[in-house]
């Protein structure tokens, strides 16, 4: 989080020998839902809006006597050391040439105090606030008054005194990129583009510093305040109820004078960092989901609790809200169905084209030509959406799927040959069983393959996903790290339902401790030779090869090594394909072999590339 930051300082012309530590500061954007059960804090918002003669009720409220609105739907959270305050935006449409927040600053006792502060605007422009252009002393440009009883703006303003101490610090940027994003390069998919982009986070403070008197006066910074003694200047010493007056001439005893303190040991005094605008209102949703949203970290949360200012981000934002909302309530907020929710809004947030379907707990991220042909393999095959997307081989579908392009250069297949694509997925039953499965696929590599060797990659890698969500399923691993091929079984015999299972894990169990097999990754392999499933990805090819070829030309054609042979054995020879390595291939006699390879090689060299979906 960027700021700018000020600390206290004391009137004393003797030179400082030593360079003061800054305080540092935290600051979160919070939601009005997110201060419901701080007691202390609402029982003082309402007592200010008591004071002021608002509904304690309202949300955005209106104070007819002041003439403004308090909006406590944005709140900004600060804190200090032991000092923390909440600052929420004053709307006033009668003046243009204020800033105005309420700050409600924690006290010694727990409890807070309400406060206006007010920006000078004619001294300082907004645009300057918001990018941390201010001068290093802000005294003159600030005013600020506690809230009491019968308390009115226009004629209790409390502008602050000479001696006041609010200084600037520290600036840092504001930017909010993922990743690692270059947030200089407007294009960086990684920086969000909103409206913060570039500002700084502006912290004021207000210290009673120890001091002889002097002031202001009532028009800053020009008044020089000629009232050295107080008395009715409402910006200077003689106003008990203004932070900063000291009727005192002596230095006080105890600095802090009974304050907190921030991270460095400075008084707290006031400190506050400006709302500037209130964001858009999100989607409405219920109790239950909008306190999910309000758990997430802090750049996701404000993802889906903001709405974006572009129109077209604006209606995403509200049907994403409540897709998750209906998602979520049908599962009864299942742990499962929220950790789902959590990647659909982390993907949303990497990639606004990303492409979610709930039913199946599916986010699609793929570009290119390997969208293409996802796409056709989705609506050509029912093969494909009942038996690879729904629930492969018997595994339930409960865990979320996400298919994602990566660079894959630097990784080489057990073969020796190039990754195309990989699956990867990190589970660890000791913590409640939680894994996320995401299939990995590179662009670069992918684009130089035909339909039918992309449309195999794809059912390969969605079944290594499906068969190791089976074997988790029956409790035969304690812990899986697929990207460094770390796959840890379980001692223990899992409880098996049915005799399907049993003969899955025990040939699960035999292929990974087979001296052949153990420790190459090849026994994950082994699992699509286990009954029929290499079959189904040859049926799910079947049902899409008319979508995927070129209807302009026939395959194979009448001069292909493999013309003669029907389409069903041509697929049948094509799904060993990446199974190279498996005790069961390598079984096959040496005609078939060759064969299988002269398959590989014409459905390479003449298969169609362009893929229109």
């Amino acid at each position: 989080m960027a700021m700018f930051s000020t600390t206290s300082c004391e009137r004393d012309d003797t030179p400082l020998e030593t360079i003061q530590e800054q305080p540092q500061f935290k600051i979160e954007k919070l939601t009005g839902s997110q201060l419901t059960n701080n007691h202390s804090l609402n029982k003082a918002l309402n007592s200010a809006k008591e004071s002021l003669g608002i509904n304690t009720f309202q949300k955005s409220v209106y104070d007819s006597i002041n003439g403004f609105y308090i909006e406590d739907t944005d709140v900004n959270y600060l804190t200090s050391g032991t000092y923390e305050s909440y600052t929420f935006k004053i709307t006033d449409p009668s003046d243009t040439t204020h800033l105005k927040n309420m700050v409600f600053s924690k006290q010694m006792d727990s409890t807070y105090q309400a406060f206006i502060v007010a920006y000078d605007l004619n001294s300082i422009s907004l645009e300057d606030l918001k990018q941390g252009n201010v001068p290093s002393d802000l005294t003159g440009y600030v005013i600020y008054t506690p809230i009491n009883s019968d308390f009115q703006f226009k004629t209790d303003i409390t502008y602050l005194g000479e001696g006041d101490c609010v200084g600037s610090t520290q600036i840092s940027p504001r930017s909010r990129c993922n990743g690692g994003g270059n947030h200089s390069d407007p294009n960086d998919p990684k920086c969000k583009a909103d409206k913060k982009a570039g500002y700084q986070e502006v912290i004021v403070t207000m210290i009673p510093c120890p001091r002889t008197g002097g002031g202001l006066g009532n028009n800053p910074p020009n008044d020089t305040g000629a009232d050295l003694t107080g008395g009715d200047n409402p910006g200077g010493t003689g106003d008990d109820n203004a932070i900063g007056n000291n009727n005192s001439n002596t230095l006080v005893d105890d600095p802090c004078n009974n304050q907190l303190t921030l991270s460095n040991g400075d008084c707290a005094g006031v400190a506050t960092t400006p709302v500037f605008e209130i964001e858009p209102v999100p989607t409405p949703v219920d109790g239950q989901t909008q306190q999910f949203f309000d758990s997430l970290p802090e750049d996701l949360r404000d993802f889906i609790n903001n709405d974006p200012y572009d129109q077209t981000r604006a209606e995403e934002n509200k049907r994403i809200r409540e897709e998750i909302r209906d998602f979520l309530n049908d599962e009864n907020h299942s742990d499962e169905a929220k950790d789902f929710a959590e990647e659909v809004i982390k993907a949303k947030e990497e990639d606004e084209d990303s492409e979610v379907d709930f039913e199946d707990r599916l986010i699609n991220q793929l570009k290119g030509k390997v969208k293409c042909v996802y796409e056709i393999l989705r609506g050509s095959s029912p093969t494909f959406s009942s038996s690879f997307i729904h629930d492969l081989f018997g595994s339930e579908k409960q865990i979320s799927v996400k298919l994602t392009m990566e660079d894959l250069t630097g990784l080489t297949a057990t073969n020796g040959g190039i990754v195309a694509a990989r699956s990867d997925v990190v589970y660890f039953a000791s913590t409640n069983n939680a894994r996320r499965h995401k299939i990995l696929f590179d662009q670069n590599v992918m684009n130089n393959m035909t339909n039918l060797e992309i449309a195999l990659i794809i059912l390969h890698e969605i079944g290594h996903s499906e068969l190791i969500e089976r074997c988790i399923q029956l409790g035969m691993f304690n812990s899986i790290v697929s990207r460094s091929n770390q796959y840890n079984f379980a001692n223990v015999t899992p409880p098996l339902n049915n005799l399907n299972d049993a003969y899955f894990a025990f040939m699960a169990t035999s292929y990974n401790s087979s001296n052949s097999t153990a420790g190459m990754g090849q026994w994950n392999h082994e699992l699509f030779t286990i009954g029929n499933y290499r079959q189904i990805m040859g049926q799910a090819l079947l049902d899409s090869n008319s979508y995927l070829t070129d209807p302009t030309t026939t395959f194979p054609s009448l001069s292909s090594a493999i013309h003669g042979m029907s389409m069903n054995e041509i697929i049948n020879d094509f799904t060993w394909t990446g199974l190279e390595e498996t005790t069961e291939y390598q079984n096959h006699n040496p005609s078939v072999l060759n064969r299988i390879n002269t398959v590989q090689n014409a459905i390479n060299q003449e298969y169609s590339r362009s893929c229109i979906d």
